[in-house]
């Protein structure tokens, strides 16, 4: 008999590690869509199975053995391996200047996230 009940399991399965989580959060404090808050982004596009998170819900695009350059700061880089992750995001309505409406006037956007491998083998 297994003593974990569906929570404990959901909670073992992402239990990350203290650097993968301090990424995360690096990544939706510079999304220029949110307000930086973790709650803010969601990776899991495709419908809950009910058990933990799975790459299955994930939509995740993969180009690689093409080489391309990015340009950063100016300064070109070769990448060899890029992944597009679509997810959501919680973003502000903005009036016709930019500024947001209201503070809970919140809406899911769809967006992508471009992760590119730099040098390294395809």
């Amino acid at each position: 008999m297994n003593s974990q009940t569906d929570s404990d399991q959901q909670e073992a399965a992402v239990d990350l590690p203290e650097q993968l989580k301090k990424l995360i959060e690096l990544i939706v404090m510079h999304n220029p869509y949110t307000d930086g808050h973790p709650g803010d982004m969601d990776f899991l596009i495709y419908p809950p199975t009910g058990e933990a998170a799975k790459f299955s819900q994930f939509k995740v695009e993969v180009e690689a053995g093409y080489p391309t350059e990015w340009s950063f700061k100016g300064q070109p880089q070769k990448i060899n391996k890029i992944l597009r992750i679509q997810y959501r995001a919680k973003a502000s309505a903005k009036d016709g200047y930019g500024e947001a409406r209201r503070a809970d006037d919140k809406y899911w956007m769809t967006a992508q996230l471009l992760i590119g491998f730099e040098d390294g083998s395809a």
